[in-house]
């Protein structure tokens, strides 16, 4: 198991650009999928509220970051697969 770990981590600090962004934007989509349990936890929230660019606008004032975020948020499995 220390071995998978370990070429994914030297795969990750000696690929390009762009093998680092789809590393990233693998770990935020198992973040995304884990704070979905939340609610279930009692905590009325998800990660996905705080990605997302939000439809009002005076939230987007609020979550300024939103803009960069949704980009690499993927909440479903074919989202995930077919970008």
């Amino acid at each position: 198991m220390k071995e998978i770990w370990a070429e994914i981590k030297d795969s990750y600090n000696e690929g390009s650009y762009l093998t680092r962004i789809i590393y990233i934007i693998v770990v935020f989509f198992f973040l995304i999928r884990l704070s979905h349990i939340l609610p279930y936890l009692g905590i009325n929230t998800t990660l996905e509220m705080y990605v997302s660019v939000p439809s009002d606008i005076y939230k987007l004032l609020f979550r300024f970051w939103t803009p960069l975020t949704y980009m690499f948020s993927h909440s479903e499995v074919p989202h995930f697969f077919f970008n």
